[in-house]
């Protein structure tokens, strides 16, 4: 038997059929397929809505070329807390961005900002809010960093740290003049170069009364002149200048503060002291005071020296009227002694003070120890006192006597004449002859007192009696005299 070629060739035209067969299927299958999905995809945008035009694609080589049109940082300058804004955009979606800085740039060492991060959204844009960390005044350069990727971005400009300041002229007078002067306040184009000057009551945010705007020149530095508000009492103020304008008490790119001292008028004050005394050594002195300045402090009380001011001795509060009280202890002299006692505001200020008072003190020397009690008295001091007391007695009889002899009294004389007749003779009689004279003294109330007596006797012959008494050979005596 031979081989039948009719028999084999009909089943390789089966084999060859049944392959197309297998792809034709596969082909409607996958056309069926596409089919569904087109009709799924139709349907999603008939629901949508529709469709938005595509963004343009900005290569990423852009950004590392011209990073400013991928990312920016605003303001440019500020100080420590200033708040900051950073946008970015054509960035890639979903990146994570860590926000950091450096003193030179991006591609030395980076200080990551601690909270400075965001995401990018779908459309590769992003806004990151932060605040400026505690730095030195300088330059410092802003970076970007795709945490991802590693690829980082510098903001071009980067960041200007100032460290403003502020000063005022305090203290000044109600309603007086203030002038404010300010350092450090960079020029801003977004508010013109203008800084705003405002006060508040001390404490505050200064941000209450809005008084003086000025120019920043191009050194950063500024004046203005406002007056202080009048008031009845010394008042301490907040003075605050910031820029941009109108940014007091939100996020001001600078800011710098000033306290002000405004004083009231001062009233016409006539300070009197007055001091308790005199005091023994050692004693508690009271120190009184009145018209003294109650918004000026407290007083000091000081004594001793020529001024007063030679020993603090104590310190009182003045009262709302002016008035105040103090003690304090005296020193122990030996002696009597006479001090100033001086009352002084403000304290320390004994030399030259604002208001002052004096007074003095007698303070009384330091208390001898008692006197030893005396013995009893002994017989020689008695006898001593007795034959003082006889002295005395007759000093006293003395002076009484003596004014009685100094009495007036007058002086009178009686004569009385006496003749013995002895015998006779041619011539007449003969007889002895006696003449008699008392002295009396007479006071003032005819009170006599003889005082004296005298004699005198001759023998002579008289014819009869008158003749001896007209003799002048008798004997003559004045009185209290002998004529013998």
């Amino acid at each position: 038997m031979g081989h039948d070629p009719t028999a084999h060739t009909p089943n390789r035209e089966d084999a060859s059929m049944a392959g197309a067969r297998r792809h034709g299927g596969r082909l409607l299958t996958a056309l069926a397929l596409a089919a569904l999905l087109a009709l799924v995809t139709l349907s999603g945008v008939a629901l949508a809505g529709p469709p938005h035009p595509a963004l343009p694609a900005i290569p990423r080589s852009l950004c590392a070329s011209d990073p400013g049109k991928c990312v920016s940082v605003t303001p440019g300058y500020g100080m420590t807390g200033t708040q900051l804004t950073l946008k970015g955009t054509s960035l890639t979606p979903g990146a994570r961005i860590v926000i950091g800085y450096s003193a030179t740039d991006c591609a030395g060492t980076i200080i990551t900002i601690t909270g400075a991060t965001g995401t990018v959204g779908a459309d590769g844009t992003i806004t990151i809010v932060f605040a400026w960390p505690s730095t030195a005044p300088g330059k410092y350069a802003i970076c970007a960093t795709d945490s991802g990727t590693g690829t980082t971005l510098e903001s071009p400009g980067g960041f200007q740290v100032l460290s403003p300041s502020l000063t005022v002229s305090s203290p000044v007078a109600s309603g007086g003049a203030v002038q404010v002067s300010g350092k450090d306040f960079f020029p801003s184009t977004k508010s013109g170069g203008q800084v705003e000057v405002l006060y508040s009551a001390d404490g505050s945010n200064g941000c209450a009364n809005s008084v003086a705007t000025a120019a920043v020149a191009d050194d950063g530095t500024f004046t203005a002149t406002f007056n202080a508000p009048a008031v009845t009492v010394e008042t301490k103020l907040a003075v605050v200048a910031v820029e941009p304008q109108k940014s007091c008490g939100a996020t001001p790119n600078l800011q710098a503060t000033a306290t002000l001292d405004v004083q009231a008028q001062v009233a016409q004050l006539n300070p009197t002291i007055t001091v308790s005394g005199p005091v023994d050594a050692g004693k508690q002195v009271t120190v009184t005071g009145t018209q003294f300045s109650s918004s000026d402090g407290q007083v000091q009380i000081l004594y001793g020296g020529s001024d007063g001011c030679q020993t603090a001795a104590a310190t009182a509060t003045v009262n709302n009227d002016g008035s105040f009280s103090a003690t304090f202890n005296a020193p122990s002299p030996d002696n009597d002694t006479t001090l100033t006692v001086k009352a002084v505001q403000p304290s320390g200020a004994c030399a030259q003070p604002k208001f002052s008072a004096q007074a003095t003190l007698l303070v009384h020397g330091k208390v001898l120890p008692p006197s030893p009690t005396p013995a009893p008295p002994t017989l020689v001091f008695c006898v001593i006192g007795l034959l003082f007391l006889l002295l005395l007695l007759a000093l006293l009889l003395f002076f009484l006597r003596r004014r009685k002899k100094d009495e007036p009294v007058t002086i009178q004389e009686l004569d009385r004449i006496v003749v013995n007749a002895q015998g006779t003779s041619a011539g007449g009689a003969a007889g002895q002859m006696t003449v008699e004279r008392d002295i009396y003294a007479v006071d003032a109330k005819g009170r006599q007192q003889l005082i004296g007596q005298s004699r005198a006797t001759a023998e002579e012959v008289y014819t009869d009696e008158e003749e001896i008494v007209d003799d002048t050979r008798l004997p003559r005596f004045g009185p209290g005299g002998d004529g013998r």
